[in-house]
């Protein structure tokens, strides 16, 4: 008996920690491929793309005081509400979708926080026409909203973005 309660916590814990997290570190942790297609809404939550995480979300995301870590890929296609929250991307984050808008509120951001293992790659592409729009208070809270670090990819393009409410904020 004492044999087989052995071998079922090694198993436990292998299930547990074989990704590399442990899931009390984070509240929601996303792996493998998902899709959403309705809207999402998150608050008060930390949540995690994980390195093998490929997330696309073709309808409106909140994410309302959350911290959101990309260490996969996040696909943005459709407006994005950010309410003194901040994404981390160590991987990669793409809003591709020409129109999108991103409403920024209080203290949020999105940081491409390279190293030398992970990109840190941003890609927020627009076209003339239909530009990616990021509505922000950033005269408000005095702060960066797209920060791009040193260490992270120098394949990180911002194309056709139109800022509106503030200064041209983005940091590199």
């Amino acid at each position: 008996m004492k044999k087989m309660m052995k071998i079922l916590i090694f198993v436990c814990c292998l299930i547990v920690f074989s990704c590399g997290y442990a899931s009390a570190d984070y509240d929601i942790v996303l792996t493998g491929v998902i899709k959403y297609e309705i809207p999402v809404s998150y608050s008060n939550k930390s949540i995690l793309v994980a390195d093998d995480g490929f997330v696309v979300y073709d309808s409106r995301v909140l994410l309302d005081n959350c911290i959101m870590d990309v260490d996969g890929l996040a696909e943005f296609n459709s407006d994005i509400t950010l309410i003194d929250s901040v994404i981390n991307v160590k991987g990669d984050l793409k809003i591709q979708q020409p129109g999108t808008t991103i409403t920024e509120t209080g203290a949020s951001s999105i940081i491409a926080i390279g190293d030398s293992i992970k990109t840190g790659r941003i890609s927020l592409e627009g076209n003339l026409k239909y530009p990616i729009i990021v509505d922000s208070d950033y005269a408000a809270n005095d702060a960066a909203f797209i920060i791009i670090g040193e260490n992270s990819s120098s394949e990180s393009t911002l194309k056709c973005i139109d800022f509106h409410s503030g200064w041209c904020n983005i940091w590199v």
